[in-house]
């Protein structure tokens, strides 16, 4: 629902950013990438480091104003792992754990 209210359409490209260092930018184009909301970028360095480097900005739809989404959401089209074969990547290579510091506390 949340990405039918931002306007996702099929044949346009969306781009994700936040204001400084894409850290809230890029999980928000893995999930729409994961759902299959089409091509989803994020914009390198943040929308912050880009205005101040007087780099170009074009003006467009800002959110609840843009047409209505005509895609709707494709789970599990990309691969993943369970437990049992992460286990065998991280035995036969690198297996990143994205999580933040944070979350090891608890």
């Amino acid at each position: 629902e949340p990405a039918r209210r931002l306007g996702a359409r099929s044949g346009r490209r969306g781009v994700c950013h936040d204001e400084r260092d894409s850290t809230s930018a890029t999980p928000c184009c893995w999930t729409l990438t994961y759902f299959a909301y089409g091509a989803v970028s994020v914009l390198g360095g943040g929308f912050g480091t880009r205005r101040d480097a007087d780099k170009a900005v074009e003006a467009g739809a800002r959110m609840g104003t843009a047409e209505p989404a005509d895609v709707r959401p494709v789970p599990w089209h990309l691969s993943t792992l369970d437990a049992e074969v992460a286990a065998r990547v991280a035995r036969a290579g690198v297996l990143l754990d994205a999580r933040s510091g944070d979350r090891d506390q608890a």
